[in-house]
């Protein structure tokens, strides 16, 4: 007797197992809803609030308006309105994690542990502290062959000029620091020798020394600026002629030197300092091809004078010092 036998192919078998799952119910279009983010399903979690309050670190504690606050496991992100306020749902989280960022301001990171339903937070940005006017330039002492950095700096700070901790000039190739001083307002000064950034270290070195400017604050953040670079050392051997060293006048005092020439163009800066009660007198930008220069009406007294070379970039170079009686 002859048998007959069915052969199915692979996506026939299949389609007849699929359908043989719906028949039992396997495969149900109305399976439980566990989704916790759809309203009408029992494990539904109601999203929770929170308010963000966005303010300066300084004592007036103003509003801080266009801050972008993150929250990156939740893949969250706004901006603080006009009043430093951001609010936000969000789903169920063990913990929130908000980075607050705004140019002119350091970061902040703030971690919520357990939050509640319904959360307000205030969170205070530190200002950075902002640098203008940079000069940073070679003062070369001919009397000690001797060169000196000189640099001078505005900083303004945000949350107050007392929020300024220190100013500081590093060199880390020698590691060295020195402090500049604040004077009136918001102006910071400093003189730094080069021999103690390095004793082994000479003034056509000194181009060669990558600097920083490195501004801390009351919270330990800091503003650094760099590399900064001395473009020229002028390190030329002024010879002074008249008055010369000891002498006493009695008439307009004529000063005189030999004269200079150099590959760029300078200016040169007459000093005066009265022994007496350490007046100075200071004439400035005498044009590079006079070798004299004339004082008249000078009180009488004992004075200190010096000749500088100053280039269009703030170097000097400063010649000896010579004194000088002129009595009337």
């Amino acid at each position: 007797m002859r048998q007959n036998t069915k052969t199915y192919d692979l996506p026939t078998i299949f389609r007849l197992f699929f359908f043989s799952l719906l028949g039992i119910g396997i495969l149900s279009c109305d399976a439980r809803r566990d989704n916790p983010s759809d309203p009408s399903s029992p494990f539904y979690v109601k999203p929770r609030t929170i308010i963000i309050h966005v303010l300066h670190q300084s004592p007036s504690a103003e509003p801080i308006a266009n801050v972008v606050v993150r929250e990156e496991n939740l893949q969250f992100s706004g901006i603080t309105d006009q009043n430093g306020t951001l609010s936000w749902e969000y789903p169920s989280a063990d913990s929130l994690v908000l980075i607050s960022e705004k140019k002119g301001f350091f970061s902040d990171t703030t971690v919520i542990y357990a939050p509640q339903k319904n959360t307000g937070i205030t969170i205070h940005l530190d200002a950075m502290p902002q640098i203008s006017a940079l000069k940073f330039t070679s003062y070369f002492e001919n009397k000690y062959d001797l060169a000196s950095t000189s640099i001078y700096v505005q900083i303004h700070d945000e949350d107050g000029q007392e929020d300024i901790r220190h100013v500081l000039l590093s060199c880390p190739q020698f590691s060295f620091t020195d402090t500049l001083k604040a004077e009136i307002g918001e102006k910071y000064v400093g003189k730094a020798r080069l021999d103690s950034i390095s004793p082994h270290l000479r003034p056509a070195q000194l181009p060669e020394l990558n600097f920083y400017l490195i501004v801390q604050d009351q919270e330990n953040q800091q503003v650094k600026t760099g590399p900064l670079t001395i473009r020229r050392v002028i390190t030329e051997d002024l010879q002074l002629q008249s008055p010369a060293n000891g002498a006493t006048l009695t008439d307009s005092v004529y000063f005189s030197w030999n004269p200079v020439q150099l590959d760029f163009h300078f200016t040169y800066n007459l000093s005066l300092l009265r022994q007496q009660d350490y007046q100075q007198i200071d004439y400035k930008n005498i044009a590079e091809d006079q070798d004299h220069f004339i004082v008249k009406n000078l009180d009488g007294g004992y004075y200190l004078w010096h000749l500088e070379i100053e280039d269009e970039l703030g170097n000097i170079c400063q010649s000896v010092v010579y004194l000088f009686n002129f009595s009337q």
